[in-house]
Parts: C-alpha cells; structure tokens; sequence
C-alpha cells in the first residue's frame, strides 16, 4: 500500500560528514524527522549521534539504514528524498511536488556547526 508523501513530513536532509563512506550516500534524508524513536528524536539523532559521530558511531549508524523505513541516502538532496519516497512506497502523483520543497530542512554540516559554536 502506497503512502501519502504528506504523511513522511516534516523531512530533514543531512549531508553526511564523511561524504557517504559508512552510510553509502554523501545527503541523508529523515523523514518524520520530529518523531521518537528509542527516546531520541530522528533528526537529532542522525545528526549528532549517526552521521557526525566519530568513525565507529558512523559505521554503525550506515549499518542501520537499510533497516529503517524512515531514513534513506542519496547522491544530492533530491536522490536521497526520492529514495525515502521509494523505500516507503509513496506515490507522488497525488501530491503537489512544489510543497516539497517548502516542507524539506536542509542542514549542512558547517550551518550546524556554526551555530553551534555561537
């Protein structure tokens, strides 16, 4: 059964500190970004914990993608949100493609970093 894309919302895109070495994509994309799961909300914890951990934390983080529906990797931002559409079978005919854009956060490395440091 097909998804509503509206239904992965609100989508975080994270590019991958280490360009996609452990994860196999150099952008991850979050879906439902602002859910809990095991006590910590997705987006936080792919980008403190998976992807901009130190080296042991990213290998296992890439290791774990493949077994959830609510985070996938891509080549750029749009390769990554489209592989998260297909891994959770979305059909986007019925939805408006231009709203996808207005609802997708995408956070680099060296925004976050940056406000971080101030």
């Amino acid at each position: 059964m097909a998804r509503a894309l509206s239904l992965l919302y609100p989508i975080a895109v994270f590019e991958d500190r280490y360009s996609g070495v452990y994860s196999g994509g150099g952008w991850i994309a979050v879906a439902e970004c602002d859910t809990e799961e095991a006590n910590h909300r997705n987006r936080f914890w792919v980008a403190f914990d998976g992807t901009h951990g130190d080296d042991m934390e990213a290998a296992t983080f890439g290791g774990l993608i493949p077994l959830f529906k609510w985070i996938a990797v891509g080549n750029s931002p749009e390769h990554a949100i489209a592989n998260l559409m297909e891994k959770n079978k979305v059909l986007t005919e019925d939805e408006d493609e231009d709203d996808l854009d207005d609802l997708i956060a995408v956070v680099d490395e060296s925004k976050d970093e940056s406000a971080e440091g101030k």
